[in-house]
């Protein structure tokens, strides 16, 4: 049996039940790009909105599409930094609302809406450090004169996204201000900006001041967030994948790509038909841009390689190493004198980014 995804539909309703309580009087935006973190997004779309949800964030035109095709009926928003017509075009026709960040994409997005005879409702962003796109906080003043030119464009929202949410606490405050001042600086100028939506998934938890009207959020939904370990968000999926065969190793015999493992005693070794293409201990790199990030990064290596940290499995009640490498398709395990059987089923750790587009689903209810 081939390696498959498993979903709790029971835990993601958890998970946006801790969320919407977390949120207090804020709106939530439910966001599911990247086929929503690999839980699949119709699917994902349909457990939340029966849970309550009622707002859905993507950030591809085809996904506005897809989730009006699956019925899903409630607000929709495009967050995408694009000046392209056709992907406005497709927002629209699904009914969404739509993220604008430069003068650039408000021509766009208002030629779009006067050609398909739409009033298009947009989100103004501003750009608090991501540099992906969005408006200079500190120019806020002059964006009433430019969006006077646009009377197709309805002002839902403005928003900006926290790049250092994980970070020290002291760059999320400044960018929240920023945004605030931003936003006040259209108030003032007599431009309704509808809501304002600042907090993620990890300033929801650890910032939950910054709020605000709405907030948007994507990894708390998965249970995937360690600033919300404590207040029980549950892994919503996790990988299962059935032992092909078992092989003995004697001492001197190696395993492994570069012969990374040499056994030093007979050993029994599990064989699993799935690898890092599959997503098993698959580890997003550390952002190594910076000198200090490269610090940080290195240090980090060095204490793994020092402390001799290895993977391991939970089989049989017992933490099994996992022998050698990871290959892209295969890996091993020790179960040396412990029951084993070609067909008993494992749970492997895997990114579930990787694992979503890799394995097949199977939602389950509990």
């Amino acid at each position: 049996m081939r390696p498959e995804l498993v979903l709790s539909a029971a835990a993601l309703r958890e998970n946006w039940n801790i969320v919407r309580e977390k949120a207090g009087d804020a709106a939530v935006w439910c966001m599911l790009k990247g086929d929503a973190y690999g839980m699949g997004l119709t699917a994902s779309a349909k457990i939340l909105a029966g849970a309550g949800a009622d707002r859905f964030a993507v950030t591809e035109a085809e996904e506005v599409t897809a989730l009006r095709e699956a019925g899903i009926v409630g607000r929709i928003l495009l967050v995408r930094n694009t000046a392209l017509l056709e992907e406005y075009a497709e927002a629209f026709r699904g009914d969404a609302e739509v993220s604008v960040g430069s003068p650039e994409a408000l021509k766009a997005a208002a030629e779009t809406a006067r050609e398909m005879g739409c009033n298009a409702r947009i989100h103004i962003e501003f750009d608090l450090g991501m540099g992906r796109g969005g408006f200079v906080p500190e120019k806020a003043g002059e964006l009433p004169a430019l969006l006077a030119e646009y009377p197709e464009l309805h002002i839902a929202g403005v928003f900006g996204h926290p790049s250092r949410a994980f970070g020290k606490e002291k760059y999320t405050r400044r960018a929240a201000e920023s945004l605030t001042a931003a936003a006040e600086s259209l108030r003032a100028a007599g431009v309704g900006i509808g809501e304002v939506h600042f907090a993620d998934s990890v300033a929801l938890f650890r910032f939950p001041d910054t709020r605000f009207d709405a907030v948007r959020v994507g990894s708390a939904l998965t249970g995937g967030l360690l600033a919300g370990s404590r207040a029980g968000l549950r892994r919503v999926a996790r990988a299962e994948c059935a032992v092909a065969a078992l092989h003995t190793l004697h001492p001197g015999d190696s395993a492994g790509y570069g012969a990374s493992f040499r056994a030093k005693r007979e050993m029994t070794v599990a064989v699993l038909p799935m690898g890092y293409a599959d997503g098993a201990f698959v580890y997003r790199a550390k952002d190594l841009r910076r000198p200090k990030d490269s610090l940080h990064g290195l240090l980090s290596i060095l204490r793994d390689v020092l402390r001799k940290k290895d993977m391991y499995i939970n089989f049989g009640g017992k933490s099994c190493r996992v022998i050698g490498y990871v290959g892209m398709k295969h890996l091993l395990f020790d179960v040396t004198g412990i029951p084993c059987t070609p067909g008993d089923r494992v749970t492997v750790p895997v990114d579930l980014l990787v694992a979503g587009k890799m394995l097949p689903r199977r939602w389950e209810e509990a």
